[in-house]
């Protein structure tokens, strides 16, 4: 069974998949959020009976994890739109490096440059690209491609050892 992640570590995730501009167009935009429903329940009700102190309870939880948010979640945006920065940019520096260099060894590789190679040799054709490879080779569809109203999934298959055979490329 999988592990489940935290919300912050899920935030982080979805925030490195984004291109980094919308993460950082979702800072904020995320803090305004957040300050505007801390600022909607800064005004603390005062209870008069023992049945109000239920609705004082939750409406003080609401304020405090709000007051919060408007701090983290934006922090989170930006770290995820650093981390998509970066591995966009290592993307470029490969595909410049491969082409700059036609006798190079693509074989070399590893499946994740080899992955990010492809991936960007696609949005130089047009492509807009979501990398959906999981954490190891092998993990099923590692690229998701539209232009139009086309859409492709893409699995990459880099074997070292071996050629790739005729069943992996039917399957």
């Amino acid at each position: 069974m999988a592990r489940r992640k935290g919300g912050l570590t899920e935030l982080l995730d979805v925030a490195s998949k984004l291109p980094w501009k919308a993460a950082v167009a979702l800072v904020p935009i995320s803090f305004l959020v957040f300050h505007l429903i801390a600022a909607g329940f800064a005004a603390v009700p005062h209870a008069t009976t023992i049945a109000d102190m239920g609705s004082v309870v939750i409406h003080q939880g609401i304020y405090t994890a709000a007051t919060i948010f408007q701090y983290i979640v934006p922090f989170a945006l930006l770290i995820g739109a650093a981390v998509s920065y970066v591995k966009r940019s290592r993307s470029i520096a490969l595909f410049d490096e491969v082409q700059s260099d036609p006798n190079g060894n693509v074989a070399g590789l590893g499946w994740q440059d080899f992955e990010r190679l492809v991936g960007e040799g696609f949005r130089h054709r047009g492509f807009q690209v979501t990398e959906r490879g999981g954490a190891g080779p092998d993990g099923g569809v590692d690229l998701a491609l539209a232009r139009g109203h086309e859409r492709f999934l893409v699995q990459c298959k880099q074997w070292r050892a071996q050629q790739v055979g005729v069943s992996v490329v039917r399957e």
